[in-house]
């Protein structure tokens, strides 16, 4: 058997939210969990909410961006909540590597690995 051999395919998903969702099963999560929209709101928390978005796009943004410079073959899709960017041929350890040495914490994101057995024996 040849052990450079691909048994398996890897793809990795990272999901970028800029409003709380049930998705996300962290409540503390101090990003998306501060701010939120409510029968009690008023135009000031309105503005602070306005400001809140921009700068979480503005993050969501730059994630992205240092991503697709660091690898060519991303699919990018936008969703209700967020917006996902994802791949088969780029190492999700590598993604997170370079978040992290870009100053991004992994509470910023939401990363899904999968993995598809290619045919033969393992």
């Amino acid at each position: 058997m040849n052990i450079n051999n691909e048994t398996c395919v890897q793809r990795a998903i990272l999901r970028f939210y800029y409003q709380k969702s049930s998705s996300l099963k962290r409540e503390e999560n101090k990003l998306l969990g501060k701010y939120s929209i409510s029968s009690k709101t008023d135009p000031d928390k309105v503005r602070e909410f306005k400001k809140y978005l921009e700068l979480r796009l503005e993050r969501i943004a730059q994630m992205m961006e240092i991503l697709l410079k660091a690898h060519d073959d991303w699919a990018v899709t936008e969703r209700r909540d967020y917006f996902q960017i994802e791949t088969v041929s780029f190492d999700f350890n590598e993604a997170v590597r370079i978040l992290l040495d870009h100053g991004f914490s992994n509470e910023e994101y939401i990363l899904e690995v999968e993995y598809t057995r290619k045919w033969g024996v393992l």
